[in-house]
Formats: structure tokens, C-alpha cells, sequence
């Protein structure tokens, strides 16, 4: 007997939105919060001149009609939904007029109380009540419908995090997921919007449920999104990037005086994962190791304490090679960070009891506990197999496909290209020959960094001016 496997996407809906009406934009926030793969749902901003933002040097200008049918060609949407009637007509966007919907009829439902277009969030927290949510878990996750507490961020967590009210034709959906997941609702502060994306399930979480997305090229794990949390196009920007699949974070203007730290992480990582380099090496950089092109060690850092002059090897005094697509997330952390001087740390942080007040080196072992790990548990990867000697290794070992034996002695800096054969390198049948900047280029597909944009501050730190930051609306990470 033949047999089929039959695979459903859910409706993809594409929400125009005129900037300028905040109300509408939350509204559309709200909605797309409701329905299974509302994560993928599009914005489109709505305009008729087309903003500086949207316009590239010494390329042909073009309409903003043409500008909001390519974004509709982009997207391809099943549906078009319209946050005031008439605005396909009222900005030339030509989509089929039965495939165009409006807030009201989106949300409407028939004798059954089922949707006329599309599955609702109710249908999905029934699906995990019946999965997971009628048993008792030994590590339940946190459900909540995250607020802040500050209300100028209101609409910045409701793009995070989505949004259902308690009131209004919303208000049976949000019960619905609260009873069967065992939420709560719960108010945060500012800062604390990078521990929700860490530990809780929230409602833009839930409408990927059993969701898969494949990537026509390599990612590197997330990329921070430094933006204007008052601006709508903004907002809209952050929320088109991660429809697109893009594993985003947004950092916000004026909060970035208090997240350095947690963007001083994200830079490290990137050294940790593409540049090689040992514990203490990383931990112990300065700003007069980095030279533009690569990082020369002047000493190391352990548990904390930094050892000018201290090398492994002679070897160890080579320079770091930095891939290109890193080189400018360096660039960005320099010129925002506190104290950029030549013997200042790169990666510093907070000293205590004796060193209070004093930036100090990052103990290698915390870094890995708190910022390495938790992201590699939630993959299934045992903690033993998440060390920067592995990391070395296996750079090692993917850099076989990307260059010759010899690269990879002088990209790892060892005495003996034995010692970078018999042990770090595992061959592998396929090797071609490229250096690391190819390898860097095919883990990261086409995204680039311009770094430029980004902003920061840490606990270390006693301030970054905001003034001193480029212009929001770029991805810095």
C-alpha cells in the first residue's frame, strides 16, 4: 500500500502599516502574536517618498510605488492585510483584491468559533497542551506574556516578544495560552530583555511551533540589531530581519549604556569561534594587540589575572589572524568602548575585594559558564565538549576545507605543524584550498557586518555617551 506524507505551512500574511500610526503598529503586533507562523509575517512600511533609509548611493532612484511592490514581490505573501481599508489602492500596490483582508476579518470566526483564514494560536496551545504541557516536566520552561515596566518600551517588547491583550477580541486567545501553558503575566525591566530570550517561551516564541526553516546559507548563532526603540521603521526593520529567519537581538539606543557587557560577550564569542586563540590569550588581548588585520598577544589572563610578556611559545607570538568579516566588529567595539588606550584589555570586566573598581580580566571558565554553555545545552552539546581547546580544534579541523596544513599551523601558531596534524587536525577525504577569511565567508553566507553601527556599555564601564553612537537601524553584530 502507497503512502503520502503531507506537509502544511501555515498562511503567510504581509501587514501594511503607515509608520506614523504607533496605534496600528501594535495593533499588528498584536495580531500576528495570534497565529500560528505570525513570526514570519511581514511588514510593510508604508510611504509615498521613499525615505533616505531606503535609498543607495550611485544607484537609480526608483518610485516609492515600484519601492512597495518589490517589497510585496519579496515577500510573497498569501495574504495582504490592511490596518485602514483602501491603502493598496491609496499607495499603487497591486496585489489581487481577494487576497487582501483587514484586522476585522482576520480576526473574525464562524458558528465554531474557528478562523475564516488561518490557525489561530488556540489550535497550537491545545497541540502542546496535548504534547508536553498535561505532564509534569522536570525542567518547565517559563511561559509568560513579558511587559515592561517602563511604558516608552512598550512597543519595543511587543515586537520582541508579541503581544495579547487582556481586553478586546484578543482577550479569549491570551486566556486560552495562559490556562493551557501555565503562564503568567510579568512585568520586566528594560535591561532585562536579553534573560527572556535566554530562559521563557512567549507568544512570538509560540507561533513557530513545529516550524522549520532552512537557511540557503551558513549563519553564525545571533546578531545584535542596534536601533531607535522609538522609531516604527525601526521596529518594522527588526521584525522583517527575523521573518526573514535571521536570528536577531535588538539593542536598543538608549539602553546601551547599561549592555555593554552583554555586547562585550558577543565579541569574544566571535574571536573564540573564527580567530582560534587560546583562553588566556583571548582574555588577555589589549588594544595595542590589534593592528587592523590580525591581534599580536602581549601577554595572557588567568582566572582574572593578567601576565604581561606571558606566552605559551615563542610561536604564541605571532599574530592572530582576524577574518574580514570580524575585523570591522572589532573596529566598532573599539571606538565605543570606554578606554580603547594601547595597554587597555579588550574584553575587560568588573574587579572585586582588592581590584574593586579596576577593569580586570575575564576569567575564561565564567565566560564559558555563563555566555558559551547555556546556548550549547540548549543544542544538546555535553559542557565537555565546549572549551576554547575545542574550539581550536575545531577550527583545525574545518580549516582543511578551506586551506592547506601549513595555513592552519600558522593561523593556530604552533612550533610544529606535527603538532597541528597529529593532534588538532582530524583529516577528512575533501580539502580544498582556501584561507580563513573563505572559511569565515562560508560560515557567515552572505551577511555582512557593518559594524560601524554599533553601541554598547558594561558593568565595568561607567558610561558610553549615546551621543557618541552612529545612527540607529543597522545590525552591528
Amino acid at each position: 500500500m502507497e503512502t503520502a506524507q503531507v506537509k502544511t505551512r501555515p498562511f503567510r500574511f504581509a501587514f501594511l502599516v503607515e509608520p506614523k500610526d504607533k496605534k496600528s503598529l501594535l495593533r499588528t503586533f498584536e495580531v500576528t502574536s495570534s497565529l500560528w507562523g505570525g513570526v514570519f509575517n511581514f511588514i510593510i512600511p508604508l510611504f509615498k517618498i521613499v525615505p533616505a533609509r531606503y535609498k543607495q548611493e550611485y544607484q537609480k532612484p526608483i518610485s516609492a510605488k515600484a519601492m512597495l511592490n518589490g517589497f510585496v514581490e519579496a515577500f510573497q505573501p498569501d495574504y495582504v492585510v490592511e490596518s485602514r481599508a483602501g491603502q493598496c489602492k491609496e499607495y499603487g500596490i497591486d496585489f489581487p483584491e481577494k487576497r487582501t483582508t483587514s484586522f476585522t476579518e482576520l480576526l473574525s470566526r464562524d458558528d465554531l468559533g474557528r478562523c475564516q483564514i488561518g490557525v489561530d494560536l488556540r489550535s497550537i496551545c491545545h497541540d502542546l497542551y496535548e504534547e508536553k504541557f498535561q505532564f509534569v516536566q522536570r525542567h518547565p520552561p517559563e511561559v509568560v506574556i513579558p511587559s515592561c515596566k517602563d511604558k516608552r518600551f512598550n512597543l519595543l517588547f511587543a515586537a520582541m516578544f508579541g503581544s495579547l491583550p487582556e481586553k478586546g477580541e484578543l482577550a479569549e486567545t491570551a486566556s486560552i495560552y495562559l490556562h493551557a501553558l501555565d503562564g503568567k503575566r510579568k512585568s520586566y525591566e528594560p535591561t532585562e530583555y536579553p534573560e527572556i530570550f535566554q530562559k521563557s517561551l512567549f507568544p512570538i516564541r509560540v507561533t513557530r511551533h513545529k516550524l522549520e526553516t532552512y537557511r540557503n546559507s551558513h549563519s553564525w548563532e545571533s546578531h545584535l540589531f542596534y536601533m531607535d526603540e522609538t522609531s516604527p521603521c525601526d521596529l518594522i526593520e527588526y521584525w522583517n530581519y527575523r521573518a526573514l529567519g535571521w536570528k536577531i537581538i535588538p539593542f536598543p539606543a538608549r539602553l546601551a549604556p547599561q549592555l555593554v557587557d552583554f555586547a562585550n560577550k558577543f565579541i569574544a564569542e566571535y574571536l573564540a569561534i573564527f580567530c582560534g586563540p587560546r583562553t588566556s590569550e583571548a582574555m588577555g588581548l589589549q588594544w595595542k594587540s590589534w593592528t587592523g588585520e590580525a591581534l599580536m598577544p602581549h601577554g595572557t589572563a588567568y582566572e582574572g589575572r593578567f601576565y604581561k610578556g606571558r606566552l605559551k611559545t615563542k610561536a604564541s607570538k605571532a599574530p592572530i589572524p582576524v577574518p574580514e568579516p570580524v575585523r570591522p566588529v572589532i573596529e566598532a567595539w573599539r571606538r565605543i568602548c570606554k578606554d580603547s588606550s594601547p595597554e587597555a584589555l579588550m574584553f575587560p570586566t568588573f574587579g572585586r575585594g582588592d581590584r574593586k573598581g579596576q577593569a580586570v580580566p575575564r576569567d575564561g571558565k565564567n565566560f564559558l559558564r555563563c555566555r558559551i554553555r547555556p546556548v550549547s545545552r540548549k543544542l544538546g552539546i555535553p559542557d565537555r565538549l565546549v572549551t576554547f581547546q575545542v574550539m581550536r580544534r575545531t577550527m583545525g579541523t574545518d580549516m582543511q576545507h578551506h586551506g592547506t596544513l601549513k595555513d592552519t599551523q600558522g593561523a593556530l601558531r604552533h612550533v610544529s605543524i606535527k603538532t597541528t596534524g597529529d593532534v588538532y587536525v582530524q583529516i577528512l577525504d575533501e580539502s580544498v584550498a582556501r584561507a580563513v577569511s573563505s572559511r569565515t565567508a562560508a560560515v557567515l553566507g552572505d551577511w555582512t557586518a557593518p559594524a560601524e553601527k554599533l553601541g554598547l556599555k558594561g558593568r565595568n564601564l561607567k558610561s558610553v555617551p549615546v551621543e557618541t553612537l552612529d545612527a540607529p537601524g543597522q545590525i552591528a553584530i
